[in-house]
């Protein structure tokens, strides 16, 4: 028997919001409580790429083309780690775009469409070099790009939810509202805190 995709949503919502998203607040907000209370390690370079993200959002519009194929890659990873056949991959300046993976169960359809909500597709890898780059000019110009990305996560995301909230066929109706606002609350919880944690190591 299958399970209904807009049951299988509520559900999903409610075991993460009950369970996983407080943890997440739990974590962010001790993140932010030390980071209040101690510099980062390298205060002028974070600085200097936060100011260049922000700078960047004030100075012009975000980059369609960029956004949207930033948008669309993170549903052709999910895809690809979901073992789910891609069958195109469209992205425009202007015009959206789309991937057209082969028909699968309602799980993965829900983590398809919520994956360029959730992944941080530039910024981990700069988070993740963290743990390897050492001290030194290399990691103070990591720190200030880990600024700058998270920044720049925060535009996209903002941008992706403001473009696909409504609408029937788009990726946040088709994940579920409620679903939807509790993972991307959730996620960005735990990308906060890990962000902050790499820039106040």
């Amino acid at each position: 028997m299958k399970i209904p995709q807009l049951v299988l949503s509520l559900c999903l919502a409610a075991v993460l919001g009950a369970f996983v998203t407080p943890w997440a607040y739990q974590r962010c907000w001790q993140g932010i409580q030390w980071s209040l209370q101690h510099p980062p390690s390298h205060p002028q370079a974070t600085a200097i790429g936060a100011g260049v993200g922000v700078a960047l959002i004030l100075w012009r519009k975000p980059n369609r083309l960029v956004h949207t194929l930033i948008h669309e890659a993170c549903h052709a990873i999910l895809c690809l780690v979901l073992c789910v056949p891609v069958r195109s991959f469209q992205a425009s300046d202007g015009n959206g775009g789309q991937v057209v993976h082969d028909k699968t169960d309602p799980l993965r359809t829900i983590l398809i469409c919520l994956a360029p909500y959730t992944l941080p597709l530039l910024l981990a890898p700069a988070l993740l070099a963290s743990y390897w780059v050492p001290g030194g000019e290399l990691r103070r110009v990591l720190a200030g790009l880990i600024a700058l990305l998270y920044i720049h996560h925060l535009q996209g995301l903002f941008r992706n939810v403001r473009l696909n909230f409504w609408g029937t066929q788009a990726d946040l109706s088709k994940a579920g509202k409620v679903l939807s606002l509790v993972s991307i609350a959730t996620v960005l919880m735990l990308v906060t805190n890990w962000t902050l944690s790499r820039l106040w190591a």
